[in-house]
């Protein structure tokens, strides 16, 4: 990876198992690149921190949204923030046939490592569209 740095923004939804995958996700991903990359707190944004301001004002961000309320996209419309990837557990589900009917324990076993590779996927089509002014789409990230 490059020295450029990325911001990884997970959800932060309480009690609810998808948004429990994309912070377990969000946290590998940041442990085995802790250099170039870093995890947004969503409530600290909204409640005005400046050191997390600095983070999306300052670095690309990919938005790891947990359900379909979308909270963490509606929350940077709100401050004017523009992900520069967005993935969605929901997607990540379908592609992957997980559904109802599994302890949260499966799920977190089964989707943490599907998650895990679409942080990373964001990560390096994010890095060619800087270096190499690809255009990279939504939709290639969830590809």
């Amino acid at each position: 990876m490059s020295s450029t740095k990325f911001v990884i923004a997970p959800c932060m939804g309480v009690g609810k198992i998808v948004a429990n995958v994309t912070r377990r996700a969000a946290y590998l991903v940041h442990r085995a690149h802790p250099d170039t990359t870093a995890i947004l707190s969503l409530p600290a944004l909204m409640a005005g921190d400046a050191e997390q301001r600095a983070l999306v004002a300052n670095h690309p961000v990919i938005l790891f949204d947990g359900c379909g309320e979308r909270c963490g996209m509606h929350i940077f419309h709100q401050l004017g923030v523009s992900p520069i990837a967005k993935i969605e557990v929901g997607q990540i589900m379908a592609e992957t046939k997980m559904g109802p009917g599994k302890t949260r324990q499966q799920l977190m076993e089964e989707m943490r490592p599907a998650a895990v590779e679409r942080i990373k996927r964001s990560l390096v089509l994010t890095e060619l569209q800087q270096k190499e002014g690809i255009v990279v789409t939504p939709d290639e990230v969830q590809q």
